[in-house]
C-alpha cells in the first residue's frame, strides 16, 4: 500500500502541532522515497548533516546531567 503525500501532510502537521522541528520537502516525481534517485542525494545529504549538527550543538549546550 503506498501512502499518499496527503499522509505526509498530516503526519508534518502533527509534529509541528506537538513542537517537534519538522521540515517537509515535496519533490516533484519523486514517489515515496529516494530509491534510484542519485540526483536527490546532495540534499537528502545535506539536511541529514544539519540535523545532526543541529543535534550535536544542543548536546553541547545542554549536556545530560544526572541527579
Amino acid at each position: 500500500m503506498k501512502s499518499g503525500i496527503g499522509q505526509s501532510e498530516l503526519v508534518h502537521g502533527a509534529l509541528k502541532k506537538a513542537g517537534v522541528d519538522s521540515t517537509f520537502f515535496v519533490v516533484e516525481g519523486a514517489g515515496h522515497g529516494f530509491k534510484n534517485r542519485p540526483h536527490l542525494d546532495p540534499m537528502v545529504e545535506r539536511i541529514f548533516r544539519e540535523a545532526l549538527e543541529t543535534r550535536r550543538n544542543q548536546q553541547v549546550k545542554a549536556p545530560n546531567s544526572k541527579g
